[in-house]
């Protein structure tokens, strides 16, 4: 008999919690953004995550947004 693989559970069980967690990190990734020094490696690397939460969000923003009223 093969052996079969455990499928490995999404740690949320909503796009909402998804969401918190991704708005949460951005803003934690943000506060340490602004008390790193200018230029250093450790701004670079907060900056690269702060890309990636908003690449991230951008993509789950799409369901929370709601079409305005058309004129």
């Amino acid at each position: 008999m093969r052996d079969l693989k455990k499928s490995i559970s999404a740690p949320y069980y909503s796009i909402g919690q998804l969401r918190l967690d991704k708005w949460n990190a951005l803003k934690n990734e943000s506060e340490e953004l602004s008390l790193s020094k200018s230029g250093s490696a450790n701004e670079s690397n907060h900056k690269d995550k702060i890309r990636l939460l908003l690449k991230d969000l951008e993509t789950v923003e799409q369901y929370f947004a709601t079409p305005g009223k058309i004129i």
